[in-house]
């Protein structure tokens, strides 16, 4: 039997080949296109051996972050 973290992640796999999100504001786009560099930051990290640069990859997550946030009205339950 499949683990639960690898049942997860199977079905968010499957999710991402048939699902479409529309990004209807630049905030948003800015956030999702850096969000999605993450492993190639990472893998520049791990083969430079310059873990500096995960910092500064996050600090600049941070930045567009925050500006989205102020920018887009984020939902509450």
């Amino acid at each position: 039997m499949l683990e639960p973290s690898w049942s997860c992640y199977i079905c968010r796999a499957e999710l991402a080949k048939t699902a479409s999100v529309a990004l209807t504001n630049e905030k948003e786009r800015m956030l999702a296109m850096h969000v999605v560099r993450f492993p190639e930051a990472l893998a520049d990290a791990i083969a430079d051996l310059l873990p500096n640069r995960i910092t500064d990859y996050l600090y600049e997550l941070t930045d567009i972050f925050n500006s989205f946030y102020v920018e887009c009205q984020v939902r509450t339950c």
